[in-house]
């Protein structure tokens, strides 16, 4: 295995990103479950980019997503910002620096907010997604 898990952010047309090599992180983590960065992009922000990148942005400023790997499907899985979904060239770019030409799937976007950026942000009412998919639970 020749691929990589990390977290990743697209800030002006360039990929800024932490990986770790998936077969070291097979042998640390295991495998009962997801092998995943152990570290939070907020948490990788605050420390580390914010200062090699001189950003005075908040982590979910920049569209951004995570590389994981799913050990019962054996194959990596891409969850990013939608707005990072429609760019063929960022696909591209992610195989090259994580996924090696392993198997993949892009997980497709959530409504719930999480890989939202900010532009993202303002243009979905989440609270209005929030209040109606927990109307449909509640409807008999």
């Amino acid at each position: 295995m020749n691929s990589f898990i990390g977290l990743f952010w697209e800030i002006d047309d360039t990929v800024q990103y932490e990986r770790f090599p998936l077969a070291e992180e097979i042998k640390k983590q295991g495998e009962p479950g997801y092998i995943t960065h152990l570290i939070s992009h907020s948490l990788l922000w605050a420390y580390e980019m914010k200062f090699k990148l001189n950003s005075d942005k908040d982590y979910d400023y920049y569209p951004r997503g995570r590389v994981n790997y799913n050990p019962v499907k054996k194959i990596l899985e891409v969850d990013m910002d939608p707005c990072l979904h429609k760019d063929s060239l960022f696909k591209f770019a992610l195989n090259l620096i994580f996924l090696k030409d392993e198997p993949a799937i892009f997980i497709p976007p959530k409504q719930d907010g999480h890989y939202s950026c900010y532009k993202c942000k303002s243009e979905v009412d989440y609270g209005k997604i929030y209040n109606n998919q927990k109307q449909k639970i509640q409807s008999p």
